[in-house]
């Protein structure tokens, strides 16, 4: 459990395709695989496919650009996610404080955050079809 929360908040502070989700990697929800991590030219995404309460699953996740990605913060939100009782509140909290831009809202952008948007949506592409 401890090994897929810290791969999981070890691109913290990052960027996110959408607002937090319902279900988190071992702490809830329902998962079709373990989450996946793929690097790429311009930053390093993870993705986990769940659902809240069984039915369809959807895409999560977050990115990051090379060079942002903080052991730090992976140490702070590990210790307090695991120390915690509330734990979806919790990692809800740490998302919410993490996330510095919405994907949806940048990926047009001519900026770096938005060559990561789009190269996010297209390494989800790849992970959807293979599904």
């Amino acid at each position: 459990m401890k090994y897929l929360i810290a791969l999981l908040l070890f691109f913290a502070p990052t960027v996110h395709a959408q607002p937090a989700p319902p279900c988190y990697p071992l702490i809830n929800g329902t998962h079709v695989s373990a989450p996946r991590h793929m690097n790429g030219e311009v930053g390093q995404h993870i993705f986990w496919f769940c659902s809240p309460r069984g039915g369809q699953a959807m895409a999560y996740g977050f990115s990051c650009l090379h060079g942002s990605c903080s052991m730090a913060a992976l140490h702070s939100a590990h210790s307090t996610i695991i120390q915690s009782t509330a734990k979806v509140t919790t990692a809800n909290n740490l998302w919410a404080q993490s996330m510095q831009f919405d994907c949806d809202l940048v990926k047009a952008e001519d900026t770096p955050r938005g060559k990561l948007c789009r190269e996010r949506d297209a390494m989800l592409k790849v992970l959807e079809a293979g599904r």
